[in-house]
């Protein structure tokens, strides 16, 4: 979650925000998938890894702005069957 506090992801977000009055959403999602392509381009497998936590981190933020819950598979007390 130190990704959330980062300004090279921030700074992008709020800029788009401001100077193209989009949402917080919009910004976050366009802002994080520059940085997810631009980290899956390289050759190192550490960034490659980084890009994977981007899009998680994404996913988790935007669905707290929407109001959506993403439900935690250590929370399902039943059996089920889960397909990725």
């Amino acid at each position: 979650l130190l990704v959330l506090s980062d300004p090279e992801l921030l700074n992008p977000v709020k800029e788009k925000i401001s100077t193209d009055s989009v949402n917080a959403e919009f910004a976050l999602k366009e802002t994080s998938s520059m940085f997810v392509t631009m980290f899956e381009s390289m050759d190192n497998e550490y960034m490659k890894e980084r890009a994977a936590d981007i899009r998680d981190v994404t996913k988790r933020v935007t669905g707290h702005l929407l109001g959506v819950e993403i439900p935690n598979p250590s929370m399902i007390s039943e059996e089920v069957i889960i397909v990725a």
